[in-house]
């Protein structure tokens, strides 16, 4: 909209004068209106981009908790895993992460980030043991 209302404050500009002896304020507003309206949605959109922003910024540092302690369950699962770099398999042994959690089946390297993240919400989800 704001490109627009520059346009047709060029077009007001370049029409010249049609002869009409109106009042100066009248062709003040004609010739540079279009401008300030221009001015004035850039602003506006300014602000509203501006709060959207801070808005996105603000929701993402309330989830930062949640997402370290989601990250922290996740690496201590990795880190317990292990991996048979002549068989290309990794796998849990039982116990590994916690006492009531069970060894895995071997799985291919390349699903074994589906197995991390299945394995820390089972081990650490609500309804898991506190441990």
């Amino acid at each position: 909209m704001a490109g627009l209302f520059v346009l047709l404050g060029v077009r007001a500009l370049s029409s010249g004068d049609d002869g009409d002896p109106a009042d100066t304020a009248y062709r003040a507003g004609y010739s540079l209106g279009p401008f300030l309206l221009a001015v004035l949605l850039l602003a506006a959109a300014g602000a509203a981009q501006f709060l959207a922003r801070r808005r996105r910024r603000l929701t993402a540092e309330r989830q930062l908790p949640a997402q370290r302690e989601l990250w922290q369950r996740r690496r201590q699962v990795w880190q317990a895993a292990w991996l048979c770099r002549r068989c290309r398999v990794a796998f849990l042994p039982a116990a590994s992460v916690g006492p009531d959690v069970p060894a895995s089946s071997p799985v291919a390297p390349e699903e074994f980030p589906l197995l991390v993240t299945a394995t820390a919400d089972r081990a650490f989800g609500p309804g898991a043991a506190a441990g």
